[in-house]
């Protein structure tokens, strides 16, 4: 029986689509909030031509008629946890403008939440930010919240005994069975609820598309990991420039490396015009 982790991009996003109770309860764990209704809205966001890649979410949810929580989840790949979570914010926000919407006096208030499964994250899970208006010094939005949660500290914290319903609902994306997230979810939802989730993400975890496209991701991160391994903080761009040029060696798409790295299209391709 093939196991695909919940941080897998296309498995958070099953998470997200499949159980309205599992959902509305992991939503009320992880933000305190109590939750009336929700309804998923990523496929509502446009997708330009200019740099694709960042105009692209994971999971954009409307709780209770008055919130937009924006939901990115993944293992990162440099020790940039809170940069690439500014970056995520930035981006959502441009979006939103790009919309027409009025950010400075906006319709909803946003959270923007990262599960990252790394170990090193700031200790601080929950920060507020505060948003600058373009070039001035004036902030534009106050109503804006950033939450970093820590997949890997929740997992530990689970494991050394703290059972509370935040922790479990985080460290059901560490999971690396069916059993781990059946015994996760046990007394936290309807029992028929989690045998009817347990039973169609088995199902989804043995579909030869979603099985390939995994296999897919874990070949591009060996590359990384092999890559960045040795890299410390000073020699990031380095490694960075390393990886980029290896992985056009073995004939990635420049779309694919961009989305990897973080680097742009432009950069790219300088890197691999060096000697």
């Amino acid at each position: 029986m093939n196991f695909i982790p919940l941080t897998f991009d296309l498995s958070a996003k099953f998470f997200f689509h499949s159980d309205e109770v599992i959902v509305k309860k992991f939503l009320e764990s992880v933000l305190n909030i109590k939750v009336n209704e929700y309804e998923l809205l990523e496929n509502e966001l446009p997708v330009t031509n200019f740099k694709e890649y960042h105009m692209t979410t994971d999971i954009v949810l409307k709780v209770n008629g008055e919130l937009i929580v924006n939901i990115e989840i993944n293992r990162t790949y440099f020790k940039n946890v809170l940069n690439k979570s500014l970056g995520y914010l930035g981006k959502f926000i441009t979006i939103r403008v790009s919309r027409g919407e009025d950010i400075k006096n906006p319709k909803y208030d946003i959270i923007q939440l990262n599960l990252n499964a790394e170990s090193y994250v700031n200790d601080k899970a929950k920060r507020v930010v505060r948003l600058m208006y373009e070039d001035s010094n004036e902030i534009f939005s106050e109503n804006v919240k950033m939450i970093i949660s820590n997949i890997d500290k929740y997992s530990k914290m689970y494991y050394n005994g703290d059972r509370s319903d935040e922790v479990a609902f985080i460290a059901l994306f560490e999971a690396d069975s069916f059993e781990k997230i059946d015994e996760m979810l046990k007394g936290r939802v309807p029992d028929a609820n989690r045998i009817n989730f347990i039973r169609r993400y088995m199902d989804m975890c043995e579909k030869p598309e979603f099985i390939t496209a995994y296999e897919k991701e874990m070949g591009e991160r060996s590359v990384i990991n092999s890559m960045m391994e040795n890299a410390t903080n000073d020699g990031i761009a380095q490694g960075i420039t390393q990886t980029v040029k290896r992985m056009l060696e073995k004939n990635y798409d420049i779309k694919e490396i961009s989305e990897i790295t973080g680097l742009d299209f432009e950069k790219i391709k300088e890197i691999g015009n060096q000697e």
